[in-house]
């Protein structure tokens, strides 16, 4: 299902001796198994495993043509490391690894720049709220605060006044009385 067999013919109608197949590669990940794949053409030289196979990364579904690319070369550069033995199970779970992570099925659950973008002008809009409500809240306190010491200093004066009022009504009551007295020996 998952493995074609390429029967490859030269220009003269004869099939060529060296194996050429295509494995289909799918993400790891099972629910995005039926949305997701790329093939991975694989023509395997006389000289194989001294020499690395030819590899192509086929467009498959899921991935951007870039992503094919980067796909491409990622696989050629590791399948130069690996000349000497065999390779071809290696490089698949390489490529399904990377199908698995680079996926547009995948890219799609992720929320687009556009969306991280609303979400943070979002974000530095209520903290713009919250700072505006904490400053507002701050403001009314010390409006609080100062209308409380201001009724402070207008009982306190009143107090004074009073005092004031009761000592002059004292005093002029003293000095009546002093006024009388003096009126009284004088006369």
């Amino acid at each position: 299902d998952d493995f074609t067999d390429v029967e490859a013919k030269t220009a003269w109608n004869i099939k060529q001796d060296t194996p050429e197949f295509v494995v289909q590669i799918r993400p790891t990940d099972d629910e995005l198994k039926e949305h997701v794949w790329v093939g991975l053409h694989v023509r395997f030289s006389k000289t194989y495993p001294r020499t690395a196979p030819q590899l192509i990364v086929e467009s498959g579904r899921g991935l951007s043509d870039a992503q094919i690319n980067e796909a491409q070369l990622m696989i050629k550069q590791q399948a130069a490391t690996m000349v000497g033995g065999e390779m071809v199970y290696e490089l698949s779970l390489l490529l399904s690894d990377f199908v698995t992570q680079h996926n547009s099925a995948a890219q799609a659950a992720r929320p687009s720049f556009y969306e991280q973008m609303v979400e943070r002008q979002q974000a530095g809009a209520q903290a713009v709220r919250e700072r505006e409500h904490a400053e507002w809240q701050r403001m009314q306190q010390a409006d609080m605060k100062e209308q409380a010491d201001l009724q402070q200093r207008i009982r306190a004066e009143l107090e004074r006044k009073q005092h004031e009022l009761h000592s002059d009504a004292q005093r002029q009551q003293h000095l009546s009385e002093i006024a009388d007295a003096v009126h009284s020996v004088a006369g």
